[in-house]
């Protein structure tokens, strides 16, 4: 399959999805995970991005265990079902799509001990070579919320050789978006996360694809990065069916 000129020469599509209120209804969805979660273990809560940032800071473990849960909603994981993100995904040359992982982010508001650096996608994730992610905003992204930043075309030589830090900062433009937009990229475009310096929470969708019918991909046996198996501790709290 043959990906979109546009794609091919920049590296990166940004297009309109339509699911603008699917996306909206799902960012209070994550509100509401956060209340719950708070409501459940004694605390008070306002259903709003401010009592969320308060939960962090205050009962960070719980404000963790509902963030844990997010990218697993089925509302999140039906979204590489839409026929658009579908369209998309051909357009950039994929011809067997698998999801090779799904990441929900909270970054919050002067928060920057979590944000990505200049980095390549394909450094960590070493799937096809045709692989690709695709960034949703469940907000608007204005340059004060932080728009992710990009090099346009810096995917053609594939992994990074030089010391990131040599890489001139003119060449990186910012990309705002708007409620619905999405940007699908190569994990090879050069990319950083941009800084959120507003009063809202900065919650992003990443969808991570590669190709089954990639050749190079298949005789590496199609590698991922395993994750590490722990022993579960053992329940010291009562259990019952709740029905």
């Amino acid at each position: 399959m043959v990906p979109e000129k546009n794609y091919v020469d920049n590296g990166y599509l940004l297009f309109k999805t339509g699911l603008e209120k699917k996306l909206e209804e799902q960012r209070e969805k994550f509100i509401q995970i956060f209340q719950d979660i708070a409501n459940a273990n004694g605390i008070d809560f306002e259903k709003n991005d401010s009592a969320v940032m308060n939960l962090s800071n205050t009962n960070h473990d719980l404000w963790v265990a509902a963030y844990d849960q997010l990218r697993f909603l089925p509302e999140i994981l039906s979204l590489t079902e839409e026929p658009i993100i579908k369209e998309y995904i051909k357009k950039c040359g994929i011809v067997s799509p698998v999801v090779d992982e799904i990441v929900i982010r909270g970054d919050m508001p002067n928060d920057d001990k979590w944000l990505r650096g200049i980095h390549q996608d394909f450094a960590y994730f070493q799937g096809s070579m045709n692989c690709i992610a695709i960034w949703i905003p469940f907000q608007e992204i204005t340059n004060d919320i932080g728009p992710l930043n990009i090099i346009s075309s810096s995917h053609k030589n594939g992994v990074l050789e030089q010391e990131k830090n040599s890489i001139d900062d003119s060449k990186f433009s910012a990309v705002p978006m708007k409620i619905g937009d999405a940007l699908i990229f190569s994990q090879f475009l050069i990319h950083s996360s941009g800084k959120n310096r507003s009063d809202k929470i900065r919650f992003s969708l990443q969808i991570r694809i590669n190709d089954l019918n990639e050749k190079e991909w298949a005789q590496r046996k199609f590698f991922f990065p395993k994750r590490q198996f722990v022993q579960p501790p053992k329940i010291n709290f009562p259990t019952k069916f709740p029905y």
